[in-house]
C-alpha cells in the first residue's frame, strides 16, 4: 500500500500513477528510448537501460473531466479501439503513432486519446492540449490478443481524462537576511515573518509543496503547465 510521503519507481498507466500522486507520495517516472521489438516483452538489465538512455523524473498526475474537443486525434493500431470510440459517438483521427512534433504542430486544444507513456501525456499537457485515456484492465492471458470492441465492453473500458506535468522548481521565499524579513529571488520582499509565512502557505495551497530548506534558503516545487 502505497503511503502518504512514499516514493513509487516506474512506468505506471496513468490511473495508478493518478491514484499514487492522490495518495500524497511521489511518482518518479521511468522513461527511455523505444524499446527495439526483439526486446519487447523482456526483462530489461541495468545496461539495457543505460543503452535506452533511460532516465527518472518526477511527475504528477491528476484525473480530470475532459470533454472531447471539435479537433480529435486518436492513437491506435488496433481496429477494435477504433470501433469501440465509434460506439461511444467519438469522431476521431486516427493515428498508428505520435510524436513530440505532432503534438507542438496540432492546433491549440486538440483533444488526444489513447494509451500513451505519462511522458508523452506531460507534452500533451504542456502544450495546451487534453488527454483522454482509454483506460482497461487487461488480463495478462489477453496481452497480446487484438481485442475487439465487444472485448472491450466485457472488460469495462471507459474514457478517463488526465493532466500529466513535470515538476519544476521555483525559488520564492529565499535568503533570510534578518529576524524579521525574507528576501525572494524575484526581489520582492516579506518584511515580516507572517507575511513570509502566507507567502509559503499560499503556494502550498495550489498543491505545491516546500523541496527543501538548506541555509534558510526554501525552494518551492511546483508541476510545471498544471
Amino acid at each position: 500500500m502505497v503511503e502518504e510521503g512514499g516514493v513509487v519507481v516506474g512506468t505506471l498507466p496513468l490511473a495508478l500513477a493518478a491514484a499514487v500522486c492522490e495518495k500524497g507520495a511521489e511518482f518518479l517516472c521511468l522513461t527511455m528510448d523505444q524499446v527495439p521489438a526483439e526486446m519487447s516483452g523482456q526483462a530489461l538489465s541495468a545496461e539495457d537501460m543505460d543503452n535506452l538512455n533511460a532516465t527518472v523524473t518526477p511527475m504528477a498526475v491528476q484525473a480530470v473531466d475532459v470533454t472531447p474537443s471539435s479537433n480529435v486525434i486518436c492513437v491506435t493500431r488496433h481496429a477494435g479501439a477504433q470501433e469501440w470510440l465509434a460506439r461511444q459517438g467519438i469522431t476521431a483521427e486516427v493515428r498508428k503513432h505520435l510524436t513530440l512534433v505532432d503534438i507542438s504542430h496540432a492546433p491549440k486544444g486538440t483533444t488526444f486519446i489513447g494509451v500513451l507513456p505519462p511522458a508523452m501525456v506531460a507534452e500533451i499537457t504542456a502544450n495546451g492540449h487534453q488527454f483522454i485515456a482509454l483506460d482497461i484492465n487487461v488480463p495478462r492471458e489477453l496481452f497480446k490478443v487484438e481485442m475487439t470492441a465487444d472485448m472491450m465492453e466485457e472488460l469495462g473500458a471507459k474514457l478517463q481524462g488526465y493532466k500529466v506535468a513535470k515538476y519544476g522548481y521555483q525559488a520564492v521565499v529565499a535568503n533570510i537576511y534578518d529576524h524579521d524579513g525574507y528576501n525572494t529571488d524575484e526581489g520582492n520582499i516579506c518584511h515580516t515573518f507572517d507575511q513570509a509565512e502566507k507567502e509559503i502557505e499560499g503556494l502550498k495551497g495550489k498543491g505545491d509543496s516546500i523541496e527543501e530548506t538548506l541555509g534558510g534558503v526554501i525552494r518551492i516545487r511546483i508541476p510545471e503547465n498544471f
